[in-house]
């Protein structure tokens, strides 16, 4: 399992236990305490039944903002579980997915407010085909129905910073995902007009037209329509 094959080392399962505790109580949306409780909770693999109880106990006793990050950390906690092809913790969320989402995640009355992201997050585990799409879907079915009631959305009880802060924790989200369609390769020289120049199409009869239109206001006395039909 690379970086995670160092197992328990002399860790016992009680310490695991406190240790693992109190690394998800805090976590918040930054990348790094995510990360943190992913890289732990696979490094000690060995005790997966006692760390996966935390997880859902800590999730059962969180608030409402906390309970959509620890729901991010499940969702980095597949993928690096596939990664490194040990799919006991899948098992058990797939186990209790329907639990974790209409009961802590996407609680009434607030957990309106995380709906929407964990829709988002339950597709893309469908797409991946972490769980059975049956129970994904049967999931998802009771988040579309709550959204068709005529109370939804609920009148929220947080606070206007709780709000705030969730918006602000959703931005940097997004930032995060475009990170990578944003990366250019600095390593060769002209790497940005390189990376630009293979994602342009071909030019075709379209863009020659807007290219002429162009051309016409700024010199309407030019031939350009002969030009256009040299090139065409």
């Amino acid at each position: 399992m690379s970086q995670y094959t160092n197992s328990s080392g002399d860790i016992d399962p009680f310490e695991a236990r406190l240790h693992f505790n109190s690394i998800l109580k805090k976590i918040t949306s930054s990348q790094q305490t995510i990360q943190t409780c992913t890289t732990f909770a696979l490094r000690h693999h060995k005790y997966y039944e006692d760390l996966y109880r935390c997880i859902m106990e800590v999730m059962e006793n969180a608030t409402i903002m906390t309970r959509m990050n620890l729901f991010y950390f499940l969702d980095s906690l597949c993928v690096k579980s596939k990664k490194v092809e040990f799919n006991k913790y899948i098992e058990y969320i797939q186990r209790d997915l329907k639990k974790i989402v209409v009961d802590y995640v996407c609680e009434r009355d607030d957990g309106c407010f995380n709906l929407v992201n964990t829709l988002k997050i339950l597709s893309n585990w469908k797409e991946k085909s972490y769980f059975d799409i049956s129970v994904i879907e049967s999931t998802e079915r009771v988040l579309l129905d709550w959204k068709k009631e005529p109370n939804y959305p609920a009148k929220l009880k947080l606070s206007k910073h709780d709000i705030l802060k969730r918006i602000e924790e959703d931005r940097e989200r997004a930032k995060h995902l475009r990170e990578d369609i944003w990366w250019v390769d600095k390593s060769i020289p002209d790497g940005e007009a390189l990376s630009l120049w293979e994602e342009c199409s071909d030019l075709d009869k379209n863009d020659y037209l807007e290219i002429l239109t162009e051309n016409f206001k700024y010199q309407p006395d030019y031939p350009w329509l002969d030009v256009y039909k040299k090139v065409k």
